[in-house]
Formats: C-alpha cells, structure tokens, sequence
C-alpha cells in the first residue's frame, strides 16, 4: 500500500512538472512571437542598437532618391517639403510616405501627384513593410511617450498591435530601435552620421545619410552639403535609397 502510495505520489509530481514546463514553453513562445514577426519586417535589426539618429533627423522634407552602385547624384522625387519616414512597397515600384496627417503613395513609374491612401492622424512614423505580406507596414502610432508598434493595412486601413511588453528592456530596446533611423537589411546597413564644414568664417554640421555593405567602407548616399537629411529607407532589391531633405531653410530640422 505503501509503495502504491508513494508510485501516485510520484506520478502527480511528474505532471505537475510537466505540465508546468509546458506552460512556460507555451509563455516563453508567445513572448518570443512578436519578434518573429517584427523581424520580417525590412530594416529591423536582431539584435536592436539605439543610437541617436532618431534625434537629428530632419522632422520632414521633400523626398530624394538614390540608386546604388551607378554614377549619378541623388535625384529630387517630390518638389512638396511635407513628406517624412518613407519606405518602399512590394516591387519597388513605389514609395509609402506620411505626407500631412495621411498615408500616401508616390509612384516611380510615369511620376504625377502623390495619392492619399488614408487619414493617420496618430500614426507618427512608417517603419518598414512586412516581407511576408505587402499589404501591411509597420507603423510606430500614439503620443509621445506611449508608442505602440502597430500593422496597418495598405488597403484597408485595418490595424493590428503589436503586442510587445511595456516591462521588458528586450521589447523596449525594439521600441526604441524601431524610433531611430539606423536600418539593417542583411549585411548592408543605413544610418545618419553629423557631417560639419567652415561656412563664412565659421563652422555648420548636418546630417548626411550613409550606406554600409559588409567589409565595405562607409559611403555618403545623400550628400546634402549643409542641410539636414535622414530617415532613410533601403529598396528590397537593394539598389535605391530614399531619403528626406529638409528644406534650405529650415531652422529646427
């Protein structure tokens, strides 16, 4: 009777275990889903450094454009300076932006006019497309000091939150990445760096934005000479930069 006993004893401990590991198993891979499907967003790095590029960035501007690897300068896309943290759709064929209070496209192909998508008054920042599904971007929405990352519908305007923990240094760290400007796809990265000249007898800085490819030195892909440029965004197939330029004239950019 005794062994009986001690046998069921035994056994309930074992599933209790068990059953214990499980539920941390199943706790540990929801808390891991979140990353999973933030890092298949293009330009989010794995392992998430926060610089300070998010805190000189030209706050908005007009949108220039790129091409890596070819002998040219950048090229001006819209002539409007209300334009701010573009990306590339699907197919590189065009840009998403926040121009004014909406979400806008601006083609590559034939040019002509911005088209408003949708009214995102709260939405301050687009982060990247998800490489899984074209019809969602990433989106930072909400007021300073409570960001939520969301993924917002091309088509639909439909949102979905991310559920990242507010507690976390890990989920936070994202957060605060995902507020910068540095962007990593693959093995090639973009960020802003201070450049600073001797202007009229004294001394100016600006930012410029740069691109980096594996051992490759640092190349100057904007080279703005004087103005603010920043929040830059990587083609998927990687051959086009696009950037934003604050206007000449801009004095809190």
């Amino acid at each position: 009777m005794m062994k009986a006993t001690t046998r069921a004893k035994c056994i309930c401990v074992l599933v209790v275990v068990a059953t214990w590991s499980t539920a941390i198993g199943a706790q540990e891979q929801g808390r891991d889903s979140p990353w999973k499907t933030l890092l298949r967003v293009a330009g989010i790095s794995a392992n998430p450094i926060v610089t300070r590029g998010k805190e000189h960035a030209p706050k908005r501007g007009e949108l220039w454009l790129r091409r890596v690897g070819a002998d040219t300068s950048p090229q001006r896309l819209t002539a409007e300076g209300d334009y701010r943290s573009p990306v590339f759709e699907h197919g590189d064929k065009a840009i998403l932006a926040l121009g004014g209070e909406g979400l806008v496209r601006i083609s590559l192909e034939g040019g002509g006019p911005a088209v408003v998508l949708a009214e995102v008054e709260d939405i301050v920042k687009l982060v990247g497309v998800s490489m899984d599904d074209p019809d969602q971007v990433l989106v930072l929405a909400g007021t300073p000091g409570k960001r939520a990352a969301v993924f917002l519908s091309v088509s639909s305007g439909k949102r979905a939150r991310i559920p990242l923990d507010p507690v976390s240094d890990r989920d936070q760290r994202m957060l605060d990445h995902m507020e910068g400007w540095e962007r990593h796809y693959g093995d090639t990265k973009l960020s802003t760096r201070t450049e600073t000249a001797l202007r009229g007898g004294g001394s100016i800085e600006w930012r410029d934005v740069f691109l980096k490819v594996g051992d490759q030195r640092r190349r100057n892909v904007s080279e703005c000479d004087g103005v603010d440029c920043g929040q830059p965004s990587l083609s998927s197939v990687g051959d086009l930069v696009v950037f934003v330029k604050a206007p000449a004239d801009a004095s809190d950019s």
